[in-house]
């Protein structure tokens, strides 16, 4: 190279055809990727050989302004993530950095063909949304790295905070594959659902790229082998920024750069949303064979299950109308009995009218009617006695003593407790308010016309013990009504009032250190 004092350069200049170079008479000193400053023109020494890749940075031929090259953005300002996370991305990246968090930096990776290489890729466009446009330039920097190996190697740029933290501590290989006693070391892969035996996105695929390696095969022969996945969702990274900020704002160091969580949430829930939408589309799009195959057979898996569960639930239902038309048959059977009690009834007190009619005539009348109450009264127990012992479900029924003496295993089939006297003590020690022995069959009377029977309106004791059965056994409100015989809104009524009262049973009853076997003991 020849020494001169000065050379301007005129590139693309108007004046200039091609490239001049104008010696100046004012001589300079060169320095490596900067511009010459207006301030340093002082007599300097020449240097004894200048390299012409650097005249570019020269002044044009006057000198008389220094050439300032375009400021282009930092590399630190550039996204190096390729997850789609946007903005978000870059929030995180800065904010671990700056705690000097073990998530701080960038996971790099060479896009080749090989194996590990491609299942590291297929990993991160399996749980980053990775556009598609960076996958495209990934696959042409590749082609045109193959063609002219001068050029740059693309490569595979994921945040650390993606990985989960155990994994990021095990200090291996990125692209690594990990076996089965890695994974145990793993708690974010153990506990991951599904695990990862079965998550395709996790398991190691040997049929990517060019394959995997016979020295590979080799060293893996008969593992199972998983991938390294940044899988972790954002939610959990926001879990982890505001765990540190909270914890700064115990000390006395706050933290740098704090995030807005709100602003934060807020786009995390769009980006969640996004991430579904594009993850379902890529597992529909990314499927092999084998992946097809094994959706199919969860399909028919799925299919046979439904398939199953409707024959169960047909079964039930079929069972049901049996104990429903049974019901109804006994139902019939106690109208008729009904009918038939009722009409001997009425010939009893057409019978003892005209009794008294003619007792009427005699000055016994008074000791006649008294008769007549009393035959009255032998007659509604003789229908109590009836219910008691041929009557089915009914209010008659439900709280008579002699009815549970015949059906000594109603009470447990009714209400879950061992016999009737049990049933009662339970109540009793629940709520000491209500009168434990009341029984409606005992309080029936005939109406003022003589002609039907009136029973007692429904006391607390009876409301209790009926939404007691509504929760163990019956748990309709249709079929509760047809039992007590009372329309489904006063069911409703009586579940207003008393099942918040059974709730706070049941809250007492968690608390006791009594275990299951000792309550499930016979004495």
């Amino acid at each position: 190279m020849a020494k001169i004092w000065a050379v301007s350069c005129c590139i693309g200049h108007e004046t200039c055809e091609p490239p001049t170079w104008i010696v100046s008479r004012t001589p300079i000193k060169l320095r490596k990727n900067r511009p010459p400053s207006q301030k340093k023109h002082k007599q300097q020494a020449l240097p004894s050989a200048i390299d012409v890749t650097n005249l570019h940075y020269l002044a044009p031929q006057t000198m008389a302004e220094p050439f300032t090259p375009i400021r282009t953005k930092s590399s630190a300002s550039r996204k190096q993530c390729i997850c789609g996370w946007g903005d978000l991305c870059a929030q995180f990246t800065t904010f671990f950095q700056q705690q000097k968090h073990p998530l701080a930096g960038v996971v790099r990776v060479n896009y080749t063909n090989l194996c590990d290489s491609q299942n590291f890729l297929r990993g991160a466009i399996g749980f980053l949304g990775v556009e598609k446009c960076i996958i495209d330039e990934l696959k042409q920097k590749h082609e045109a790295y193959s063609e002219d190996q001068s050029k740059p190697i693309p490569v595979i740029s994921v945040s650390k905070f993606h990985f989960p933290l155990d994994l990021v501590e095990l200090k291996r290989g990125w692209t690594q594959p990990l076996t089965s006693e890695d994974i145990e070391q793993l708690e974010s892969y153990t506990k991951r659902s599904p695990p990862p035996n079965m998550d395709t996105k996790i398991k190691y695929n040997p049929t990517l790229g060019k394959g995997q390696s016979e020295r590979s095969k080799k060293k893996y022969k008969e593992t199972k082998l998983y991938r390294a996945v940044p899988f972790v969702p954002v939610n959990d990274v926001i879990s982890i920024v505001v765990g540190i900020q909270n914890n700064s704002d115990n000390t006395t160091k706050p933290t740098r750069n704090r995030l807005d969580m709100d602003v934060i949430r807020s786009t995390a829930e769009e980006l969640r949303l996004r991430e579904e939408k594009e993850m379902a589309e890529y597992e529909w799009e990314s499927r092999d064979v084998d992946d097809w195959r094994e959706y199919d057979i969860k399909q028919a898996s799925a299919m046979k299950s439904k398939e199953d569960e409707n024959e169960a639930l047909k079964d039930e239902i079929r069972s049901l109308k049996r104990i429903l038309e049974t019901r109804e048959d006994e139902m019939r059977d106690l109208n008729n009995m009904y009918e038939s009690a009722n009409s001997q009834r009425r010939q009893h007190i057409q019978k003892k009218r005209k009794q008294v009619e003619r007792a009427k005539s005699s000055c016994e009348a008074e000791v006649t009617e008294s008769a007549l109450n009393e035959a009255d009264k032998k007659l509604c127990e003789a229908m109590r006695v009836l219910f008691s012992n041929d009557g089915g479900l009914s209010r008659l029924t439900l709280f008579n003593d002699e009815w549970h003496q015949n059906h000594p295993d109603a009470a447990r089939q009714l209400w879950g407790y061992h016999s009737w006297e049990e049933t009662k003590l339970y109540v009793a020690a629940y709520f000491p308010d209500l009168e434990t022995g009341y029984d409606p069959s005992k309080h029936v009377k005939l109406s003022k016309d003589s002609l039907s029977f009136e029973l007692p309106n429904i006391t607390p004791f009876e409301a209790c013990l009926i939404i007691r059965m509504f929760f163990h056994r019956f748990s309709h409100q249709q079929v509760v009504g047809l039992l007590i015989n009372r329309d489904r809104s006063r069911v409703g009524q009586m579940l207003r009032d008393w099942a918040p009262r059974w709730a706070n049973v049941g809250m007492d009853l968690s608390i006791l250190d009594i275990t299951a076997d000792y309550l499930r003991k016979d004495f």
